[in-house]
């Protein structure tokens, strides 16, 4: 995070304070000096030793090839916001209660097994202990990144009843209540679809169709990160460069033509141009292959990654909101490269409030060996960036991007 960048979206005299929270390694300090600025958000740091505020815990879980995992360390959550502070500051307690819940977000893979599996009988052992699992400790359940993901890529919404049936599988899943089973019997339960489990499956559907006409931010974000993807793998099969000039290529790139700065998306990218001798990383970007066959359908299938990655702490803020609570998310994924990256560079801290949702990761772009001049390249440009963002092309320069790739590929 760069102390000379503006903050998008946040009120001029509130950044000095969100920087602080952000980065000082006494973030407690912190928000007893700038409570008056902070005391309408929630603050969640994973950063810590061992302390916690949470009475409830829901922990990383690994079931076969299935992981459940959150984007932080959340078992060292520790929750900054107005109600614990003035419960502690009146109990005089090192603990004061605060409003927690979870969430688990299943993603397109899963969503696409539950008619298989739900429908037609589980012959997947492991996925029939996962869904134990969830159901056993009442998780709340979400499919958004799956309904986000398939209504506005460009290839999803093409079987109206493969969608049809995921959706209304993940609501009578969802409504199934199994506490006098046991996880044998759950494993022969017959399903039973009910009305409300259509009148919720129509709900998404028809969300699903307004997000693919109307839906506009989402969509330009995840195709920036494919663009973002597309730079990195023309600079790492394309001419040979020593690594800060291909950073500062790529950088140039984001600064001038792109018109986006992700940074965990850039730092990830960036350290895959380095060789990291990282096992995840690699794992990760294997897929990104010149004679990889449908290169791009996969690249733009690690772009969704990236996305539902950068799109979490946005998602735990409208649901906190709406619950009134802070609300932390899980995504469940079969995808090791995923599950690794994640690992690699989860959240560390997270401030949200009724506008805008704003995330730390562990590792930036500065830990990267890239010029002085090209790292204050990147505030510097904010402003020009801001305007190509709304006046850029991105559709014809993903259009170039592609067919320099294809080039390469085949040349």
């Amino acid at each position: 995070m760069e102390k000379e960048g503006k903050m998008i979206g946040v009120p001029k005299e509130k950044e000095p304070a969100l920087y602080a929270i952000l980065t000082e390694p006494n973030p407690i300090a912190v928000y007893q000096k700038y409570y008056h600025c902070l005391s309408d958000c929630n603050i969640v740091l994973f950063d810590g030793k061992k302390d916690t505020n949470i009475s409830q815990h829901c922990i990383d879980k690994a079931i076969g090839n299935y992981y459940i995992m959150g984007i932080g360390n959340y078992r060292n959550a520790v929750i900054l916001n107005k109600q614990f502070w003035e419960a502690a500051a009146t109990n005089r307690a090192k603990q004061a209660p605060v409003k927690i819940g979870f969430c688990i977000d299943f993603d397109s893979n899963i969503m696409s097994y539950l008619p298989k599996a739900l429908k037609d009988g589980r012959q997947d052992d492991d996925f029939c202990k996962l869904l134990w699992y969830i159901k056993s400790n009442h998780y709340a359940l979400t499919c958004l990144p799956y309904s986000i993901e398939d209504s506005l890529n460009k290839k999803g919404m093409k079987s109206t009843e493969k969608v049809y049936q995921a959706l209304l599988y993940f609501y009578a899943f969802s409504r199934l209540t199994i506490d006098p089973l046991g996880e044998q019997d759950f494993k022969n339960l017959a399903l039973d679809i009910d009305i409300e489990d259509y009148q919720q499956a129509d709900d998404t559907w028809n969300e699903m169709i307004r997000l693919r006409e109307h839906e506009r931010d989402k969509e330009k974000r995840t195709k920036s990160i494919y663009c973002l993807l597309l730079e990195t793998m023309i600079l790492k099969h394309g001419v040979k460069k020593p690594y800060k000039k291909k950073m500062e290529t790529m950088i140039r790139f984001v600064n001038e033509q792109l018109g986006v700065y992700l940074e965990n998306a850039l730092y990830l990218c960036g350290l895959y141009l380095l060789d990291s001798n990282h096992e995840g990383i690699r794992r990760f970007f294997s897929k990104m292959q010149p004679a990889a066959k449908n290169l791009t359908d996969k690249i733009a299938g690690m772009a969704w990654d990236l996305f539902h990655i950068s799109n979490l702490p946005e998602e735990m803020r409208i649901n906190s909101m709406e619950k009134q609570a802070t609300v932390l998310n899980y995504f469940i994924t079969r995808d090791q490269g995923l599950k690794d990256i994640i690992q690699w560079n989860p959240v560390q801290r997270m401030v949200f409030d009724k506008d805008i949702s704003i995330a730390k990761y562990k590792h930036s772009i500065l830990e990267l060996p890239i010029d002085e001049k090209t790292l204050r390249s990147i505030p510097q440009s904010q402003s020009a960036r801001e305007r190509l963002c709304m006046e850029g092309d991105l559709e014809t320069l993903i259009t170039v991007k592609e067919k320099e790739l294809m080039n390469l590929r085949n040349g």
